[in-house]
């Protein structure tokens, strides 16, 4: 899988809102990076109707988007029984199916042990 990252949600939200982090998703961005399209469109509801150009512009030229399929979503289920966020457990099951480490701005991401590599941007 080309690709630098998975990117979850909330390394996308900090760059929309200008929150520190928000030059860590640019980097990661040159070299393109994965996000499932079941985060994709938790994105979407999330940003509303409007989102920035920039985020447009950056999303067409530098993310890949990834299917979610129903063995993403058997893997994702096992990963919210422990009570995470289902937007994360699909970014986690995607991370660990394309074999990239995951980029995000959910601070709560950071102790989780799920044999996935989880950079926290500030």
């Amino acid at each position: 899988m080309s690709g630098s990252y998975v990117l979850h949600t909330s390394a996308f939200l900090a760059f929309e809102k200008n929150e520190p982090g928000a030059e860590r998703l640019t980097e990661v961005l040159a070299r393109r990076a994965v996000m499932s399209a079941f985060n994709w469109g938790e994105l979407l509801v999330e940003l509303g109707e409007q989102p920035s150009e920039a985020l447009r512009v950056l999303a067409a030229s530098a993310v890949i988007i990834v299917s979610f399929d129903e063995e993403d979503a058997w893997a994702a289920a096992k990963l919210g029984a422990s009570g995470l966020p289902l937007g994360t457990c699909a970014c986690l099951a995607t991370a660990r199916r394309v074999g990239l480490p995951i980029l995000t701005a959910d601070r709560a991401m950071a102790d989780l042990d799920v044999g996935v590599t989880i950079e926290i941007i500030p």
